[in-house]
């Protein structure tokens, strides 16, 4: 769990990240292990885009409309585009598309 302020852990295996995010990753994606997930934050979404430290990004497009004030927008303004390549699509039976998305190198 990455966390601006003291959180109780209690999801099983799970290790609190604070400090500097980015080395805490590194230190995180040297270990043996599966994936890493984010669920729910876009802000560390962003900061791990720009910080070129996601390998995949897995999106859930739900087909409904929201209005100007519908929450935080996961692509706010970057300094430098973050270009994506489309990997994989699966639409399911109630119209939800699930999109994976891979980072490309620098052009």
């Amino acid at each position: 769990m990455a966390s601006r302020s003291p959180r109780e852990l209690t999801w099983q295996n799970s290790i609190l990240l604070t400090g500097d995010l980015s080395s805490e990753i590194a230190k995180l994606r040297q270990q043996p292990g599966r994936n890493i997930g984010v669920h729910g934050s876009a802000t560390l979404v962003q900061y791990l885009l720009r910080e070129k430290l996601l390998d995949e990004l897995r999106l859930a497009l739900f087909p409904v409309a929201a209005g100007t004030d519908a929450g935080q927008r996961l692509f706010e303004l970057f300094a430098q585009p973050v270009r994506l390549t489309l990997a994989d699509v699966k639409p399911t039976s109630t119209g939800v598309l699930l999109l994976t998305y891979r980072p490309l190198p620098p052009s």
